[in-house]
């Protein structure tokens, strides 16, 4: 309600404080109509902001779960959890880098060439990529030398080749005695352990070309690769691994070398047998000592040695602790030098983990009543030749690739063969027969083809029709034919696997 003043214009009505009342045009409708229009509003569009209270009880929330002991506890363990993982992967990023520039390092200093390469490594195999028997086989010559500081620094101590059959996951070791007397290849005839030192003297070209070589021609087969290790290094290696345990087959006592190497002579160095603790000084010095038994004796302790390396070093303690990782590439890398390279030591490893130190053959080439080498007496010096004559390494060549490191495809197919003579020259099935089985082929059979005429050329029946594809395409390559389907009545018996018809072209041949 409106007052006019004396002149007739309105005036705001004067509230009991004197200011006047501010109504507006919203405020002076109805209440009802207000509600009404308020509850439109919020229908069409609906707002909502955090009060007070909501707030407060948001707090109340935390609250309680902090003073909940259930709920606190689980809020802890997750919370926990969370920074474990995330520790765990900071812990292995930080040592996954740590071991990788170990082995960068490692690879720097250690690898000095690239070898050959093995087939053997590279898992399955198809027949058809093999080229000769023993193709699927890794061969490692292993050497052992003084190194700086040790009189005769690149003499060879340890001639070593260790042969690794993937197929049959076996393994052979062969060592050869420093004092075998041959003709070093581009050079003259000395005792085999000069040939690193006469290599490593050459400027065109290295130790390990040169004896890789001489043992290469001792045992006709392919080094595909090389380690070379010094004395320091040995020991570094086993003092990594806290030592071995070597079985110990018989009493040594040297009064010849000091009891610690590197220690000075205190008395006799002594080992009893059982199975024996030994760190690196200890452990090498069992594998030095030979004044007092024989350079044979020797070597097979080294290959004991080389044993409870293998086991200690594929151990789950040695691989899962990244420091002993890492400390052991630091040692190899001052005192080792090879050509595998890091993924076929890799490959190696894996291998190495599935053979049975129980299934792996330890030979040394002696001068025993059945052994293969001579003592002799040249211009004055006491050499072990082969029995056969000087440089004259046939006996062990065939002992070698047909039985110490034949081929593990053939002898896991064990196939059965008949070598049959269909021509009118005699001896000539003997003489393949003889051939094959010095190959590591199991001839069971050797005798003539009945049949009306002599074949022009030499027949390959594969009575197995398949079943023996590694022998088979061997065979193939071995005689340059190609193997053809079962065999009709051709020998005495004609039931065997694999059955060899020579033809008139073997004579030529």
């Amino acid at each position: 309600m409106m007052n006019k003043n004396r002149g007739g214009t309105p005036q705001a009505k004067l509230s009991g404080k004197g200011r006047p009342l501010r109504r507006s045009l919203r405020d002076a409708r109805p209440i009802g109509k207000t509600q009404q229009h308020i509850e439109k509003k919020q229908t069409t569009r609906p707002r909502r902001r955090n009060t007070a209270a909501d707030f407060e009880k948001g707090l109340n929330s935390i609250t309680d779960v902090a003073k909940s002991p259930k709920k606190r506890g689980i809020y802890r363990f997750k919370k926990l959890l969370k920074y474990s993982f995330l520790l765990t992967v900071f812990v292995g990023v930080v040592m996954a880098g740590y071991i990788g520039f170990k082995i960068f390092t490692f690879a720097q200093d250690v690898i000095v060439d690239r070898g050959d390469g093995a087939l053997g490594l590279s898992g399955d195999i198809d027949p058809s990529q093999l080229k000769g028997e023993g193709d699927g086989r890794v061969n490692v010559l292993l050497v052992g030398i003084g190194g700086d500081g040790h009189e005769g620094a690149n003499l060879s101590d340890v001639i070593m080749t260790v042969s690794i059959d993937p197929t049959n996951n076996t393994a052979a070791m062969l060592s050869i005695p420093r004092d075998l007397y041959l003709t070093i290849p581009g050079y003259y005839s000395t005792r085999i352990n000069a040939a690193y030192a006469l290599g490593e003297q050459d400027p065109d070209t290295t130790g390990a070309e040169v004896l890789t070589e001489t043992v290469e021609g001792i045992l006709d087969i392919d080094l595909h690769y090389f380690v070379q290790i010094d004395f320091q290094g040995f020991i570094e290696v086993i003092d990594r691994l806290g030592g071995v345990e070597v079985d110990v087959q018989e009493y040594l006592r040297d009064p010849f070398i000091e009891e610690t190497f590197g220690g000075g002579y205190s008395g006799p160095f002594e080992v009893f047998p059982g199975i024996q603790q030994m760190d690196g000084p200890t452990a090498l010095q069992y594998a030095r000592s030979r004044k007092t038994t024989s350079d044979f004796d020797r070597a097979r302790r080294q290959q004991i040695v080389l044993k409870a390396v293998k086991d200690k070093a594929l151990s789950l303690g040695t691989f899962s602790n990244p420091l002993k990782i890492g400390d052991m590439l630091d040692s190899l890398g001052r005192n080792v030098k090879t050509n595998i390279q890091i993924s076929e030591m890799l490959r190696m490893l894996e291998i190495a983990q599935t053979i049975n130190n129980d299934t792996v053959r330890s030979e040394v080439l002696d001068n025993s009543a059945g052994g293969f080498l001579a003592a002799q007496n040249i211009s004055g010096a006491s050499v072990l030749v082969p029995r056969g004559g000087l440089n004259n390494f046939s006996e062990i060549q065939k002992y070698v690739k047909g039985d110490l490191f034949a081929d593990g495809f053939i002898t896991s197919e064990n196939a059965a063969i008949s070598v049959l003579n269909a021509t009118n020259t005699p001896g000539l099935a003997t003489e393949l027969g003889e051939e094959l089985e010095e190959l590591g082929y199991n001839v069971v059979e050797i005798g003539n083809a009945t049949l009306e005429a002599v074949p022009e050329t030499t027949i390959l029946y594969d009575n197995s029709l398949g079943v023996l594809p590694y022998t088979t395409s061997l065979l193939e390559k071995r005689l340059d034919i190609i193997a053809r389907g079962k065999a009709p009545e051709v020998g005495q018996t004609g039931v065997n696997d694999i059955v060899i018809v020579i033809g008139a072209d073997y004579i030529d041949d």
